[in-house]
């Protein structure tokens, strides 16, 4: 299969976080039977410079078909993090569609899908959703925990700060809205994960299999 491959950070290297190393492995061993071609979103401060991104490239080229890393804004991080929180209680989508969210990245995605087919579109996170609309007629599969908004609602629960409170009761509900896309007509047309197909987890990668087109 040709697998196009988006993640919300640079899978390398592998160690530090659980996250990390999960997401490294596994598209090593996917890439190991498939043709896999990687975009991967670096936030602010992951990678320390500019020689540790062309690292992280050089070797996630060695399994993947290609890799292309796009390094979001680099203005200032807290600013830019309270910036992004208040922009969230005034706009329907969550703080993280909008902190993870590229442009380049996004007209990258419409180019390939033009100019390839695709097999499978992998998206690393649920908050990752909105660029489903770049690569439309392709299967999505979606590799997402499903208790981050429990977590996210815990943390609400046990807050004193009430605007901290409050921020993280919208992003835990605005999580459970867009995984299951049908809470209300207005969010199944926005939600770009409308259409999907549920699978079970496993902690072992197996080769996947082409999917049906019909969902």
């Amino acid at each position: 299969m040709r697998i196009l491959w988006l993640s919300h950070f640079v899978p390398y290297p592998p160690r530090g976080h659980g996250t990390l190393q999960r997401t490294h492995n596994l598209l090593k061993a996917v890439a190991s039977r498939h043709e896999v071609h990687l975009l991967a979103l670096c936030p602010p401060s992951t990678l320390p410079s500019a020689d540790a991104v062309r690292e992280a490239k050089r070797e996630l080229s060695k399994f993947g078909a290609s890799v292309e890393i796009f390094v979001l804004p680099s203005d200032p991080y807290r600013a830019r993090r309270a910036f992004g929180a208040a922009l969230a209680f005034l706009r329907p989508t969550s703080f993280w569609e909008h902190w993870f969210w590229s442009a380049p990245a996004f007209e990258r995605l419409q180019q390939l899908a033009r100019s390839n087919t695709f097999d499978l579109f992998h998206l690393e996170t649920l908050f990752l959703a909105p660029y489903r609309r770049a690569v439309p007629d392709v299967p999505v599969v979606l590799s997402h925990h499903n208790v981050e908004s429990q977590v996210l609602a815990s943390r609400a629960a046990g807050e004193r700060r009430r605007w901290l409170r409050l921020f993280l009761q919208r992003e835990a509900k605005s999580l459970i809205s867009i995984r299951r896309g049908s809470t209300s007509s207005r969010q199944r047309t926005r939600s770009p994960l409308s259409r999907t197909a549920l699978t079970s987890n496993t902690s072992a990668p197996t080769a996947p299999t082409a999917p049906s087109r019909e969902r």
